[in-house]
């Protein structure tokens, strides 16, 4: 099926309309088209292609369903057939290329609704019986000088009097093997700093401020095993390491925030805290830890050491001592802050 050229307006149209219903018919749609390459039991069947022409600009090209105004509207199916003995076909979808221009963005976006919810978005790889198929986004590399990869953004979108939506990453459960981890981590730098990780809770007008929740998992076994843990800790360096800051924002018109470390309660013997400064394996001093209240134009802040009570029996020793050392040990007495 052929068109004929023009020399000097547009080229010729082709268009394939299936039949309509006229009048009052007995039927309940209009016909249908079919664009099908034959089936080929011996070998490879023919391909189904659609492309406008090259030129100074490109046609594009359009899949569309009509509208309705009391049904649901036509879908969209893309989907390769199924294979018994090789792999199944893949849908590949790929932007233009550009010398001198940006390359060709793909926009995957549901549909808006005025009175109901608006349509979902679901990206899901396929089952399998050994492993089911990955989900990866990612942005492409680049080698240009002074170039930067893409970013990913994650985000809800706004909303103006309700609540705004969540975003939630996590694995599947595993019911007869260990569950999955998330790893979240920056890329290593060969010149400047290593990248950062912010986690940051959301600011509020008129109420509290978010906040920042980290959690080991529990276990429901007995008392064979336990919860598991959390570490927070910096890298070890040829020169020095990171710090590790527990930090309350400062206040003007109330009292800032209190840093509260303790361990959980318990039937049996409860957690111990420990602060302890680490070794130094040459003549450098050793590290000291330090307690120091806060100072007023007032009273200063005083420091606290209680052992606990007990009820059935003595409370618990406070003690305060120096180590042993191969001179002699450290001295306890009055300090001067």
């Amino acid at each position: 099926m052929l068109v004929g050229d023009s020399q000097s307006g547009n080229g010729g149209d082709i268009m394939m309309s299936a039949g309509g219903q006229a009048g009052d018919g007995l039927g309940t749609s209009t016909g249908s088209i079919d664009l099908v390459t034959p089936d080929n039991g011996n070998g490879e069947t023919g391909g189904l292609e659609l492309s406008s022409g090259a030129g100074k600009q490109s046609g594009p090209v359009r899949v569309t369903t009509g509208s309705t105004s009391s049904s649901n509207s036509g879908t969209i199916v893309l989907s390769t057939g199924q294979s018994s003995d090789g792999s199944a076909g893949s849908i590949l979808m790929v932007s233009g290329d550009s010398e001198m221009q940006s390359g060709g963005s793909i926009s995957v976006a549901a549909g808006s609704s005025t009175l109901s919810d608006g349509g979902s978005v679901s990206v899901v790889a396929g089952t399998g019986q050994t492993t089911g198929g990955g989900v990866l986004v990612a942005t492409a590399d680049t080698t240009s000088t002074g170039g930067a990869s893409g970013s990913v953004a994650i985000s809800t979108g706004t909303t103006v009097h309700g609540v705004s939506g969540s975003v939630k990453i996590d694995t599947g459960a595993a019911l007869a093997h260990a569950a999955s981890g998330i790893d979240i981590q920056v890329g290593a730098s060969g010149e400047g700093n290593g990248g950062e990780i912010n986690v940051l809770a959301g600011a509020s007008m008129n109420g509290i401020g978010g906040a920042v929740a980290i959690r080991a998992g529990s276990s429901a076994a007995q008392a064979t095993t336990s919860a598991g843990g959390v570490q927070v800790a910096t890298a070890e360096s040829f020169g020095q390491s990171g710090d590790v800051q527990v930090v309350t924002g400062s206040s003007t018109a109330a009292g800032s925030g209190s840093v509260d470390i303790i361990t959980g309660d318990s039937d049996r013997a409860a957690g111990t805290l420990k602060l302890h400064a680490g070794q130094s394996t040459e003549s450098a001093a050793a590290s000291s830890i330090s307690v120091v209240a806060s100072a007023s134009a007032n009273t200063g802040g005083g420091v606290v050491i209680s052992s606990g009570q007990s009820i059935n029996e003595g409370s618990g020793a406070v003690l305060v001592g120096s180590a042993d050392g191969e001179v002699a040990s450290g001295e306890i007495g009055r300090a001067h802050v």
